[in-house]
């Protein structure tokens, strides 16, 4: 590693001046303190519409917890703004006991919608369900297999349809299914929402009468249109229906025209041996509890708890509630959490329930435990997080000021604000401590005004030794505080300018403080919800800024970090180095949830474009709406770089010096494939070929910079379990790249140097 790791200097030095800078890796030990409790999982980046699902991923016989974040994306249902988290259980009993693993978020292939986690196939390995991004009804199969050492990982198997010819009961994206062995035959069933007759179906896996062992393959069959023998109403659940038959439409009344989504759990909560549900409606604020006084050959719903539990606290999760059942405290028992779904309007504070199962025996009965479970335990600011680091009290620590997107409470943002962490710690270890989760008060301007996303920079913009803040907002002006403190005292600001220089982004404004131009005055740049970056130059003197209404370049360097299925990018500027050389970058984050990166030149201020490096800098992926800051926060010259997203939380990353982390490829163990590139180096055409793939499912291949940048990506078709082709790479800059192939879960990274 050694040799591999001096030859990477050698091409820093020798061939890639500009592009081969050190990447970032994850740090998880800078502690954040709030109320007084450190926090246990404080970067482990918020949640929002978490669903839950348990696996033992290190096989030390403790069910790990795996949460799949639903993104808020609407106009790229294709996109990766859709986020799994992976936490390790270390299994102490009667506690809850989770600390975040994002290094085994890789094991886990790109998902949408929603995703479940059960043994499918019965050998006691979990199994992942998934939905299918292109179509409705389809979902995806991954068999779940453990490597030489234990670990899961997970192969691509199916996909599967709900459908049939007479009952299109299809599987919409806002759907989130039930699992379980509902007919007690010994294989995994299906039950579903079916908005054609406003009730679910059954489908039950006809693997095991097939012949199969358990379920080596999986054959559902609908068997039940309206499973439990109810359907929803406007107005609540209504029973002992009459079911349409078997092989066409048929019943289904008022519920009949109801074309609404519905989550379900399948569980059996009086312990009489047959499935009851949990369900969850896109209309109501809380959950239905609905007992199968019927049996497992015929179910039928006769009790209904239209607010569940209602023996206890029923959580009003503002529409759309899902509930999961997982033993999080280690006591072998069932409990259940209850999370929102509905990104759009859905709470983004203390919204994640945990109800503890206090049934002595086998029935479950819940008492509620906490409204903020894991949620407590990270730093979490509702709904987006725009952090920038600053000296807030000159005592020579950088503090950290974080705005938010705004907190939804019954599907009205009732405030945007901006939270104060004061640096408690030392020059070399920071501790982050919260102050004030609403500096400057500046929720105080809603409900006279209706604004969110509040984007905090600071500069010294009136040349007076202090730094004075701008906030970008929701309505796209900026509001400009004016610090009267002076040089080296605690932060003090006049009151605000809004609608600063009446410059106006157009939705979405994140400013940024910088003196583009050299000429020692300080300007401005604005990100937006666009994508783009406009350029706003400072004609004024060092203590008389003067800026025009209208931006002097609108497409600085005709950055643009929005993507081809999305007309939003929502981009937020920083400029720093990234190493010893000096050398500037211009660095964005965007909707998706990467980073941008360009290389930043006076010449191209005005006119003419910024080379993009990459797009997606170290391989971070924070899930949704990327927002950073930098600095050397642990005075060791190295750069630190906190990340927000949308989901209210943050992230927290310093930069590496091995090679193992300028590019973090995920690389799965016990994986099959073999894959060679010659010759190598080479400075034209290189030829890969790959052996143990599996025949029939497409192949992916890819090259990748050295920070990340993916410079081809190709998917292709295969007939064997070989594949070699022919890639040219002549138009490349000279340099180290990656050479990525990968088949469902499987994959293969190799070196590749270009001349």
């Amino acid at each position: 590693m050694k040799q591999i790791y001096l030859l990477c200097i050698v091409l820093v030095g020798l061939a890639l001046p500009a592009d081969a800078q050190n990447a970032m890796r994850r740090e998880g030990k800078i502690k954040v303190v709030i109320d007084g409790d450190t926090l246990r999982n404080a970067w482990a980046g918020g949640l929002h519409t978490p669903q839950f699902s348990e696996a033992d991923i290190d096989g030390d016989g403790y069910k790990d917890l795996v949460i799949f974040n639903r993104a808020f994306l609407a106009s790229n249902p294709s996109s990766s703004g859709f986020k799994v988290l992976t936490f390790r259980n270390n299994g102490t009993p009667n506690q809850i006991d989770y600390h975040y693993k994002p290094e085994w978020e890789s094991i886990f292939p790109p998902l949408v919608f929603w995703m479940k986690l059960d043994d499918l196939n019965c050998d006691s390995i979990p199994d992942m369900l998934s939905a299918y991004q292109q179509q409705l009804s389809f979902y995806n199969w991954y068999e779940g297999l453990r490597d030489n050492d234990g670990m899961l990982y997970f192969e691509y198997r199916d996909t599967l349809n709900t459908s049939n010819q007479f009952a299109p009961v299809e599987l919409q994206r806002a759907d989130y299914p039930g699992v379980g062995d509902v007919d007690r035959d010994g294989d995994i069933d299906f039950v579903n929402f079916n908005s054609l007759f406003s009730s679910f179906s059954l489908y039950s896996n006809t693997a095991v009468e097939a012949g199969s062992t358990c379920a080596d393959t999986m054959g559902h069959e609908p068997t039940e249109y309206c499973f439990g023998q109810f359907y929803l109403t406007a107005s609540g659940v209504q029973t002992n229906i009459i079911c349409p038959a078997k092989g066409g439409p048929g019943g289904g009344g008022e519920g009949s025209n109801r074309h609404n989504n519905a989550s379900v759990l399948v569980i059996d909560l009086d312990g009489d041996g047959d499935d009851d549900l949990i369900m969850g409606d896109t209309d109501k604020k809380y959950l239905y509890g609905l007992y199968n006084g019927g049996t497992t050959a015929i179910p039928f719903i006769d009790s209904v708890d239209e607010a569940y539990p209602a023996y206890d606290v029923s959580p009003a999760i503002t529409y759309y509630p899902l509930a999961f059942g997982l033993d999080v405290n280690n006591d072998g028992k069932k409990d259940i959490v209850a999370a929102p779904s509905d990104a759009l309007s859905s709470s983004s504070k203390n919204s994640v329930f945990l109800f503890e199962n206090i049934s002595p025996n086998d029935s479950i009965r819940v008492r509620l435990a906490q409204n903020d479970f894991l949620e407590g335990e990270m730093v979490d600011l509702g709904l987006g997080a725009f952090p920038v680091l600053v000296d807030y009290n000159a005592d020579s620590l950088l503090d950290l000021v974080v705005g938010n997107y705004g907190y939804y409470k019954d599907s009205t943002v009732t405030a945007a604000q901006l939270a104060l962490f004061l640096n408690i710690g030392t020059p070399e270890v920071p501790i982050f401590e919260l102050l004030d989760d609403d500096w400057l008060n500046l929720s105080a301007w809603y409900p006279a005004e209706t604004l969110m996303a509040f984007t905090p920079t600071f500069g010294d913009i009136d040349g007076d030794d202090d730094l004075d803040l701008f906030v970008g907002d929701s309505s796209g002006y900026i509001s400009f505080f004016e610090n009267t403190a002076g040089a080296n005292t605690t932060m003090a600001f006049a009151a605000p300018v809004r609608q600063f220089a009446a410059i106006d982004a157009g939705k979405y404004s994140a400013p940024y403080v910088y003196d583009a131009n050299g000429d020692s005055l300080p300007d401005l740049l604005l990100g937006s919800r666009r994508g783009t970056i406009a350029y706003y130059e400072n004609r004024g003197t060092s203590t008389a800024p003067v800026f025009d209404a209208l931006p002097t370049n609108p497409l600085l360097g005709l950055i643009d970090v929005s993507t081809a299925f999305s007309l939003d990018g929502y981009s937020r500027p920083v400029i720093t180095t990234l190493d010893t050389t000096g050398q500037l970058y211009l660095l964005s984050g965007n909707e998706e949830g990467n980073i941008y990166g360009y290389l930043f030149d006076l010449d191209s201020i005005y006119t003419g474009s910024l080379r993009q490096v990459f797009n997606q800098y170290s391989n971070i992926d924070a899930g949704e709406r990327t927002n950073i800051t930098l600095a050397d926060l642990t005075n060791d010259g190295k750069l630190e770089m906190i990340v927000g997203n949308h989901r209210g939380g943050l992230e927290f990353f310093t930069l590496s010096d091995t090679i193992e982390n300028i590019i973090a490829v995920p690389s799965l163990a016990a994986n099959p494939i073999n894959i060679t590139v010659a010759p190598n180096p080479t400075d034209e055409e290189v030829f890969i070929s790959v052996s143990g793939i599996a025949q029939g499912v497409p192949l992916n291949y890819s090259i990748i910079g050295l920070l990340g940048d993916v410079v081809l990506n190709q998917n292709v078709a295969t007939t064997g379990d070989t594949w070699t082709g022919a890639v040219s790479i002549a138009q490349y800059p000279a340099g180290l790249y990656f050479v990525r192939i990968s088949q469902g879960a499987h994959s293969r990274t190799i070196k590749l140097i270009k001349h």
